[in-house]
């Protein structure tokens, strides 16, 4: 089978989440099913990572004034490639796809991996939809009118691999704990959506003596960093907060730490939260959509309101000073992580694939 894979994201970002779901997607499905994949994309870290693995990429700008030039270059990789499906993985590529070779009698497969509620009227997802999670599903159907019978919920999930222990031992030796003091992770792209300011307002009101026994590494990069680094120098929280950069030993950094903290205001099915499972982390989470089917409450980790810095306060202060229900949570989340298989994941995608397939070539015959 011929897969040609299409994700024209925004140039300016570098490697998040999405971007390593597509990473691992695409070199997943070769690898296991030895198909034939070409990869769409813009100029960047992904284009990067997927030539070090040996897969074929097409660099092409996304930018909207280029977008002749964009339709030109699809075209010619449909005529030289010849897929038999293409998957794609942002709207905005989906929609010049859908707009202009729909009818090449190929089909399209578009995922939405995060919750939005904007561009109603613009919105197309080729032949059919992915979805990330349940909630994700119900929002396209109610939100977007796509129909119930053409969008279907394929779960995110992320390949497990145990850390490397001379990372974490130079990671202990760089980032000395000292006695009952807790290190916490929060991992996603510096923007809006994930929150990190009602992170930094509820580490502010933490008392004084919670605040002196937490650490927490924020791991990412993006256009909001410079206000965060701004708003924590502002309330002096300088020595409670590391900034790491984009990081890609994130099992090493959890090794490290003693829970995961998700601030979202919104989420698909978030791979940070997948990642801290894997790693058998308890997860303080906001209750958003697609986080709320993978963290139970009280059970593998907290749920808090999003945009609520006093409930975020307070569920830091349940974590650290109750680090017996922590462990708990934390042997809790190694035993879900078993729901969300990487392996599963590839097979349903790839059997969605053959579908698509038949299905598309028995109505291009009537």
């Amino acid at each position: 089978m011929k897969i040609l894979y299409a994700h024209l994201s925004e140039e300016k970002f570098g490697m998040g989440g999405a971007d390593h779901s597509v990473l691992n997607l695409i070199s997943g499905i070769r690898e296991k099913f030895q198909d034939e994949v070409y990869c769409v994309l813009n100029p960047g870290p992904l284009a990067a990572e997927l030539r070090k693995k040996s897969i074929p990429v097409a660099e092409i700008s996304r930018k909207k004034i280029k977008t002749l030039q964009t339709l030109r270059a699809f075209g010619r990789i449909f005529s030289s490639f010849k897929p038999d499906l293409v998957h794609s993985h942002h709207r905005y590529t989906t929609f010049l796809l859908d707009l202009f070779f729909k009818s090449k009698g190929i089909p399209i497969l578009h995922t939405q991996r995060v919750e939005t509620s904007d561009k109603k009227l613009l919105f197309r997802f080729g032949h059919f939809v992915t979805a990330v999670s349940d909630a994700l599903r119900q929002i396209l159907i109610a939100r977007y009118n796509v129909p119930p019978d053409r969008v279907a919920t394929v779960r995110n999930a992320v390949p497990s691999r145990p850390p490397d222990s001379r990372i974490v031992a130079e990671l202990r030796e760089r980032y000395p704990r000292r006695e009952q003091q807790w290190f916490a992770l929060c991992t996603g792209r510096f923007e809006e959506q994930k929150g990190h300011l009602y992170l930094i307002q509820a580490v502010a009101r933490l008392p004084k003596a919670d605040r002196e026994r937490l650490k927490i590494f924020l791991a990412g990069e993006g256009p909001w960093e410079p206000k965060l680094k701004a708003e924590i120098e502002r309330a002096h929280l300088g020595p409670y907060f590391i900034f790491l950069g984009y990081c890609p030993c994130i099992p090493e950094i959890l090794a490290l730490c003693d829970f995961l903290i998700l601030p979202s205001l919104w989420e698909g099915l978030p791979r940070s939260v997948l990642e801290a499972l894997n790693a058998g982390k308890a997860v303080l989470a906001t209750k958003v959509s697609g986080t709320a089917e993978i963290i139970r409450d009280n059970q593998n980790g907290l749920l808090v309101p999003p945009k609520d810095s006093g409930a975020l306060a307070k569920a830091i202060c349940d974590f650290i000073h109750r680090p017996d229900e922590l462990r708990r949570m934390g042997k809790e989340a190694q035993k879900s992580a078993e729901l969300f298989s990487f392996d599963q994941m590839l097979l349903e995608y790839h059997g969605l694939y053959q579908k698509l397939s038949r299905d598309f070539g028995k109505s291009s015959k009537r």
